[in-house]
């Protein structure tokens, strides 16, 4: 029987939505020299579409898209994955009524441009359960 080493049971399926495709595009390479399985969209609706079939189990989202905005799509995403995915709001804004909305919109992190991708590879590498005993919710 084929025992899954920790190194494979980290790697994980990640979608990234941002309309500034440079970014998108840079954090996805970054994203696969750690060993993760990407793909990118450059708009809200094209994130849903790419969710549904790729099952991720991270999604990084910018908060500011065409068609469908970030809170929208962790909507959408939670209600369709429940627990089985870490969603992180990847954005300029940092300010305490976003930081509520982020939360309300069901992400678990909320980081903020550029981002420490030290910061970003642990989160990554969380499970939601892990995810949300570190931030306290439940």
């Amino acid at each position: 029987m084929y025992e899954q080493s920790e190194e494979d049971a980290r790697r994980r399926r990640v979608l990234i939505a941002d309309d500034n495709t440079d970014a998108a595009e840079t954090l996805a390479i970054l994203c696969r020299t750690w060993g993760h399985t990407v793909l990118t969209a450059a708009d809200g609706l094209r994130a849903i579409e790419i969710g549904e079939s790729f099952e991720p189990r991270v999604a990084v989202l910018d908060l500011d898209m065409p068609h469908l905005n970030g809170y929208q799509v962790a909507r959408r995403l939670r209600e369709k994955f429940g627990a089985t995915i870490v969603l992180i709001a990847l954005t300029a804004w940092d300010d305490t009524q976003n930081s509520q909305r982020v939360r309300a919109a069901g992400f678990d992190h909320h980081v903020i441009k550029p981002g420490d991708l030290d910061e970003l590879r642990t989160l990554m590498n969380q499970t939601r359960m892990e995810s949300l005993s570190q931030s306290g919710r439940s």
